[in-house]
């Protein structure tokens, strides 16, 4: 496929060689150095020149380190402009902060709007991510001025793998009414009845409390952005299962694992169904294909 860009840099791994590969470009190796007091340090390994594409992605944990990888993110931008790069588009797969997207209570910091400011004063005049949580079923986040960040909605390919894998037909939930607007797209796209649980969160503790509708099919399908420490989700298996439901799966963009997450789900009863955007042994969609064919038209 043609491309936009004319190198695609970041760390030797699959995901950026399969994507530099289907956009057809070159790909420049980045290695991170992290220094015994804490510092890090991003080199070049390989030339780039004209528009480069960088790309950044996390961890799952115990290696999920958003703090340290947005600096290294800030600093490889600023690197790439002072080796010949002219321009710098940046792919953040899972973009760092963007629950914190307003100011919740007073004295907070607006983590979200900071960091997009800080991105764009290194040089990145473009950001592309994935499902991302400020934006809902936007295509673009308007934040910060002079800094476009374009979001790409994957649900489409969360339900194919779903038709794929024998979920078809399955009741879909939408463990909160934010996530209602995904699991409807999944639910039409699998053939499946929207059921959407009310849940509160207190923001002083982090208490989840959760009303559940009714669900009367035997198998679920639980659809929502990212599974962080798995709260919200563990809720939702213990209504389903008290719902009579006995094949349950929680299907999310981003999986982040905090809190020992994945067995805590997987005891609980439910497969784990996750994308590629951060790096985890639990991913069974391979989102390079897509996220090529979408980057070269964003």
């Amino acid at each position: 496929m043609g491309s936009r860009f004319d190198a695609v840099a970041g760390e030797d791994d699959i995901f950026n060689r399969k994507l530099a590969s289907q956009l057809n470009v070159p790909f420049a190796r980045i290695d991170y150095t992290l220094f015994p007091d804490g510092e890090a340090r991003p080199r070049l390994l390989d030339p780039v020149n004209g528009k480069v594409l960088f790309v950044r992605r996390l961890e799952s944990f115990p290696h999920f380190h958003p703090n340290k990888t947005f600096v290294e993110t800030i600093f490889t931008i600023r690197m790439l402009h002072d080796n010949n790069a002219r321009k710098v588009h940046t792919l953040l797969p899972y973009l760092p902060y963007s629950k914190q997207d307003k100011v919740f209570q007073p004295g907070e910091a607006w983590s979200l709007r900071y960091a997009l400011e800080a991105v764009k004063n290194a040089g990145c005049r473009k950001v592309y991510t994935v499902a991302c949580h400020a934006c809902r079923d936007e295509k673009e986040l308007k934040m910060v001025r002079r800094i476009k960040v374009r979001n790409y909605l994957p649900f489409g390919h969360i339900s194919s793998f779903l038709n794929k894998t024998g979920w078809t037909g399955s009741a879909i939930v939408a463990p909160d009414e934010k996530a209602g607007l995904w699991a409807d797209q999944v639910a039409k796209e699998t053939q499946g009845k929207l059921t959407v649980f009310v849940k509160e969160r207190d923001r002083e503790t982090g208490e989840i409390s959760m009303e559940a509708g009714k669900v009367r099919e035997g198998h679920a399908v639980i659809v929502d952005d990212m599974i962080n420490a798995g709260s919200t989700v563990l809720k939702a298996i213990a209504a389903l299962k008290k719902s009579g439901v006995s094949d349950i799966a929680a299907a999310c963009t981003h999986f982040i694992g905090a809190s020992n997450a994945a067995q805590r789900i997987e005891e609980a009863g439910a497969e784990i169904i996750t994308t590629n955007t951060i790096e985890n042994r639990l991913s069974k969609i391979d989102l390079t294909k897509p996220l090529a064919e979408w980057l070269s038209h964003a």
